[in-house]
């Protein structure tokens, strides 16, 4: 078993801040913001190719905003049309991603949850009070996710009044927190697209307004829908925000910035040039490990988050790097969630079986040829639910959001060791090619130089 990687089961240990093992994990692509939106309504985000993020954090949070915000204007536009609506029989399968908000999923995201921040309990005899759990999903969509989860979270709470459920993180997250503690939730799903906030807002009103008409319940429960760019700069965040959530949901969201490189890139990647560009900008500590976009993600999911809080990531991504990396988390666990346990398969991909022909001498024996057909079991599908445990000690915006990554990004040809005087272009004496070879020995070389150019 490789370093940093600890079996549990179902679950895994990815990463804690003592364990920095090397996993040798790809980033994987999911969706283009130069798409149309009729295209990608008809062509779901595939999560089965590798990438390379698009760099730039402007350039790449508008584009993406302005893409999901024409996409859900269009989809308000259409869902009223009678063709359309004849062809989306199933709205509620239409407005999910990944997986379906069965049952199961939710006692899984459930489980997940970290328990809440209890009030001091010095007084044991004072009169009962609430505790509240604040969940913030981003990235929601038209997703019906908080509202089911905020459903099944109540409708737990209610079903096990007296911790007498076995699961104790149920328990926790659900009943009454020790003799005098009640567990509020205060659900808050956001987007990026004010049109889709709006849908949502319309769509779950009246559940909403039912909480403000329940004033003899002990309990304070919230769904609201609100416009936010998780990717803007930390100090745009609103300021009522800021580390105040126990937990933060994302569904799809992390993976909608995980572009594939531009095809204008992978073109220049393979013609032959007179001099080695750098393709990124730096990020920190003159090295750049991730795009600004993912990093600035990164950076607000930390800053929205109170001390113990999580960030719960539900993809189809088993390997995810920025997260494995960034310092911002004290410990990352991997739970597997087999599709078909939970209720329901993958959306956006059909369950098919193969049927795998042998060899044989004699075509025209068609009874013996049906012998040697032999059908392939189902590919598994799977999705997969990051837990990240947030430390508290990191200072987004001033500490090294990825401290324990190895430079391998392209330098430029004037780059020059401040010990030795000598340039990257002098250093390979102006070989081309093999970028990340050199982009490894230039680094052992700034490490390891005594300021001569016989350590070259």
């Amino acid at each position: 078993m490789e370093e940093g990687l600890e079996e549990q089961g179902p679950h895994e240990v990815l990463r804690s801040t003592n364990r920095t093992g090397g996993l040798n994990w790809s980033t994987l692509d999911v969706f283009d913001p130069e798409d149309s939106v009729e295209e990608s309504r008809a062509n779901p985000p595939n999560f089965e190719y590798e990438s390379e993020p698009i760099i730039g954090l402007s350039e790449t949070a508008s584009r993406t905003t302005q893409f999901w915000e024409r996409y859900y204007t269009v989809e308000e536009e259409t869902a009223s049309s009678s063709s359309f609506a004849s062809q989306q029989k199933d709205s509620s399968s239409k407005e999910e991603w990944i997986l379906q908000d069965t049952p199961a999923v939710l006692d899984t995201i459930l489980d997940a949850l970290p328990p809440p921040r209890s009030k001091s309990q010095s007084n044991q005899n004072s009169m009962p009070t609430t505790t509240v759990m604040r969940i913030l999903e981003i990235g929601c969509g038209t997703s019906r996710l908080s509202r089911s989860l905020l459903e099944h979270l109540i409708w737990k709470r209610e079903h096990n009044p007296h911790n007498n459920n076995n699961n104790n993180r149920i328990d926790e997250a659900t009943n009454h927190h020790g003799s005098n503690q009640f567990v509020s939730y205060d659900m808050t799903a956001t987007d990026v697209s004010g049109a889709c906030i709006q849908r949502n807002t319309q769509r779950d009103l009246t559940y909403m307004d039912s909480f403000l008409s329940d004033q003899e319940s002990p309990h304070r429960d919230k769904l609201c829908y609100e416009t936010l760019d998780i990717v803007g700069n930390v100090s745009s965040l609103p300021q009522h925000m800021l580390a105040r959530y126990n937990c933060i949901l994302d569904k799809g969201c992390l993976d909608t910035f995980l572009y594939r490189a531009s095809s204008s890139e992978r073109k220049s990647r393979g013609n032959t040039t007179t001099t080695m560009t750098p393709r990124a900008t730096t990020t920190h500590s003159n090295h750049r490990a991730y795009p600004p976009v993912l990093l600035s993600l990164l950076d607000n999911v930390h800053s929205l988050l109170n001390e113990g809080g999580r960030y719960i990531i539900i993809t189809p991504r088993g390997k995810i790097k920025s997260v494995r990396d960034f310092a911002g988390f004290q410990h990352v666990q991997r739970i597997c969630i087999d599709a078909h346990q939970v209720g329901k398969g993958l959306l956006g991909h059909e369950t098919t079986t193969t049927t795998a022909t042998s060899n044989t001498q004699n075509d025209t024996n068609k009874k013996n040829d049906d012998k040697k057909k032999m059908e392939m079991p189902q590919k598994k599908e799977v999705a997969y639910m990051h837990i990240c445990t947030v430390n508290s000690k990191y200072r987004p915006q001033k500490d090294d959001p990825f401290p324990n990554v190895v430079n391998t990004s392209l330098q430029s040809d004037t780059t020059t060791c401040p010990k030795c005087g000598i340039t990257f272009h002098a250093y390979r004496n102006g070989e081309l090619g093999k970028e990340t070879y050199w982009s490894r020995r230039w680094n052992g070389h700034m490490t390891h130089c005594k300021g001569s150019s016989e350590d070259q």
